[in-house]
């Protein structure tokens, strides 16, 4: 299961191909517009959609000035575990804005999820920060973690990197 508030998002690696774990609440979906509009909000454009003008995401922990609107209600995902699943990628918007969830999946694919790089980083998560540090725009540096087979969550949320596992 996947759980998310606001645009960060889980992809899921099945069989190779990106499968989305997860929808960004953005003002633009047309069932998030029309929920903030119900509750007596509203959407406006200032290069992107945004609450009341102010905000990018239409759900958000936090943000208790628009939280009438801007509810911390999750959605989520619940799938079955399957051989064909290799890993899930959890990570910001940091990350998302600039690299597709297809290319994350390639490049972590490409990549020995294991390997120590030191400073508790993972070989995976040093070549996404190299592609995002290339594209990065003003959204600040992703944070990034996966769960690999047998679904083991990669540090930092880990307490034990050997034995800590996740139930799915």
């Amino acid at each position: 299961m996947v759980a998310n508030v606001g645009d960060s998002r889980g992809v899921l690696c099945q069989d190779g191909r990106a499968v989305p774990m997860s929808d960004d609440h953005k003002p633009n979906r047309p069932d998030e517009r029309r929920r903030i509009e119900l509750a007596g909000g509203m959407v406006v454009t200032v290069g992107v959609a945004r609450v009341g003008g102010i905000l990018a995401v239409s759900r958000a922990i936090g943000d208790s000035p628009l939280k009438q609107f801007v509810p911390a209600t999750p959605e989520y995902k619940v799938i079955r575990r399957d051989p064909s699943q290799k890993f899930i990628i959890l990570a910001t918007d940091g990350l998302w804005d600039v690299v597709s969830n297809q290319e994350v999946t390639f490049m972590l694919l490409g990549c020995p999820l294991s390997v120590d790089v030191g400073g508790g980083f993972h070989l995976g998560e040093m070549e996404l920060q190299r592609s995002w540090s290339r594209r990065a725009g003003v959204d600040g540096i992703p944070q990034v973690r996966w769960l690999s087979s047998p679904w083991r969550l990669s540090p930092p949320f880990a307490e034990d990197r050997g034995t800590t596992s996740v139930p799915w």
